[in-house]
Order: structure tokens, then C-alpha cells, then sequence
């Protein structure tokens, strides 16, 4: 084998690769654009008497919705009020779950 050879050898090789990486990144970035899409669809949705978990793990039911984008949410069992950014949200709580 002799230099040519092995050097268009390494560049298939090397076009494989980039190939492959360029699919990975590719069906990477989909699946985090798509959820990414849903998290926001679902800040869009929240409405007063959703229960939502914020991303600190609170669970409570939101009592009204600011201009500013901020939530007023109660808290059981003692009905603490919180104020939190409509952002921090995590996810609604559905009726299934609890």
C-alpha cells in the first residue's frame, strides 16, 4: 500500500466521521429545539387554579397571574402566597398525578 493509498483510506475515513457527528448533532439540537417548544407552549398555557411545580420542587396552585410575568401561587397546607416568575415553572400537575 503505498502513501496515496493509505492517505485516501484516512480520508474516507475521516468523512465518516464528520458525517456521523454532523447526524448526531443534528438529532441532538431537534430534540432539544422540540422540547424546548413544548416548555413554552406550556408556560403559554398556565392559567389561575393550575397546580404547577416550579423548578425548586414547590408544589401550589396558581392564584393569579402577573403582567410581568410573575405567579402568585398558594401554598398548602398553611395557604402561603409565593410569588415567582412564570419562568420557573416546571411542569402542571394533572389530575393523574398527585
Amino acid at each position: 500500500m503505498g502513501w496515496s493509498e493509505a492517505f485516501g483510506v484516512r480520508c474516507q475515513f475521516g468523512a465518516f466521521g464528520v458525517r456521523f457527528i454532523s447526524l448526531r448533532d443534528q438529532s441532538l439540537y431537534r430534540a432539544m429545539q422540540k422540547q424546548r417548544k413544548a416548555q413554552q407552549k406550556m408556560l403559554a398555557e398556565l392559567k389561575n387554579g393550575d397546580v404547577v411545580v416550579t423548578s425548586g420542587g414547590i408544589v401550589g396552585t396558581i392564584v393569579s397571574i402577573g403582567q410581568d410575568d410573575t405567579l402568585i401561587l398558594r401554598v398548602k397546607p398553611d395557604n402561603l402566597k409565593l410569588q415567582v416568575a412564570r419562568s420557573g415553572v416546571a411542569s402542571v400537575v394533572t389530575e393523574g398525578k398527585s
